[in-house]
C-alpha cells in the first residue's frame, strides 16, 4: 500500500498508512499561508482490498462546510472522474473505498492540469478573435495569460462593453478553469448566434488561471 502526491496538483500528507482500514492523511496548507482545502493524491497497491481513508485535519480547512454532504472524487485514468459518498464528522472526513485496480486517484475537485491549460491558449490563440497577453509572471516564474477576445470586424466608432473574467484566484478552485473552458468554445464558435451578438457588444479580457502557482 502506498500513497503519492508527487504530481501536477498533487497535495496530500500521510499520517499513518500500517492499516488498510485506518489510513490517516492531512492536507497541506497553501503556500506561505494557513489555509487549506485542496487535495489531490493516489493510492497504489490495494486493489480489491477495503480501505478506509480519513483527512483528519478537514474541521480546520480554510471552508469546512463544503464537506458536509461531500461526494469525493475518485479516478482510475485521471480522464473520467466519479463521486463517491464520504462521512464528515468530528473535524474528520473519512470514506470506504474498496479500489477496483492496482491505482486510483482521490481528489476534491476534477483537477485542471497545466499541460491542459497550455493546450486550452494554444487553442485559443488559433482563432482570429483572440489575442494573447501576459499580465506578469507569479513568484513561480509562471505566466499569468490573458486572453482577449473580440471581433476585429467591428466599426471603428462602435462602443463596447469591457468584460473582464477570472479564474482561479484561489489554489483549489480547478473547477473554474473548466468553465473557462466551455466560455471560450462557445465564444468561438462562428456558428453560436449567441456569442456572436455577445462580440458585437462586447470585449472579454479572460484570465483562465490567476494563480498558477497553486
Amino acid at each position: 500500500m502506498h500513497i503519492s502526491s508527487g504530481f501536477d496538483a498533487g497535495n496530500i500528507k500521510v499520517i499513518s498508512l500500517d492499516d488498510p482500514q485506518d489510513i490517516r492523511l492531512e492536507i497541506i496548507t497553501d503556500n506561505q499561508s494557513e489555509f487549506y482545502q485542496w487535495f489531490y493524491f493516489r493510492l497504489s497497491r490495494v486493489r480489491a482490498t477495503s480501505c478506509r481513508l480519513k483527512i483528519i485535519n478537514a474541521g480546520g480547512a480554510a471552508y469546512p462546510d463544503g464537506f458536509q454532504d461531500y461526494r469525493v472524487l475518485y479516478s482510475y485514468d485521471r480522464r473520467t472522474w466519479r463521486r463517491h459518498p464520504t462521512v464528515f464528522a468530528d473535524g474528520v472526513l473519512s470514506w470506504d473505498f474498496t479500489p477496483a485496480h492496482d491505482i486510483v486517484y482521490f481528489s476534491y475537485f476534477t483537477p485542471y492540469s497545466t499541460e491542459r491549460h497550455h493546450d486550452l491558449l494554444t487553442q485559443a490563440v488559433s482563432s482570429p478573435l483572440v489575442r494573447h497577453c501576459s499580465l506578469g509572471k507569479t513568484l513561480d516564474g509562471a505566466d499569468i495569460d490573458l486572453l482577449v477576445v473580440e471581433n476585429k470586424t467591428r466599426k471603428a466608432d462602435d462602443k463596447l462593453l469591457n468584460c473582464w473574467l477570472i479564474a482561479r484566484q484561489h489554489p483549489g478552485e480547478t473547477m473554474a478553469e473548466w468553465w473557462m473552458e466551455g466560455l471560450l468554445e462557445k465564444l468561438l464558435d462562428e456558428n453560436d448566434p449567441t456569442a456572436r451578438e455577445l462580440l458585437q457588444r462586447c470585449c472579454f479580457h479572460i484570465v483562465p488561471n490567476m494563480n498558477p502557482d497553486g
